[in-house]
């Protein structure tokens, strides 16, 4: 198992498990609307979540890809 480098909010691995690389779709425009409305906490707290779960989509981007490239390896001395 793998752990991430920094602590990630638990909204931002809802939103990634439930709507995949969408969940940073839907954050942002939360962060958007919060920012139009002049919702400062909002705001803030929707640029947290976006900001966890671009890091959370690139460390899962970057560990599929390294699994990947270990089976790959694995395939090549089998």
């Amino acid at each position: 198992m793998h752990i991430p480098s920094k602590p990630v909010p638990a909204e931002a691995i809802e939103l990634v498990d439930q709507h995949g690389p969408d969940g940073l779709l839907i954050a942002r425009t939360q962060l958007a609307q919060a920012r139009d409305a002049g919702d400062d906490v909002r705001a803030a707290r929707w640029q947290t979540l976006s900001d966890a779960i671009s890091a959370l989509l690139e460390d899962r981007k970057s560990n599929r890809a390294g699994e990947h490239a270990a089976a790959h390896l694995g395939s090549l001395h089998g």
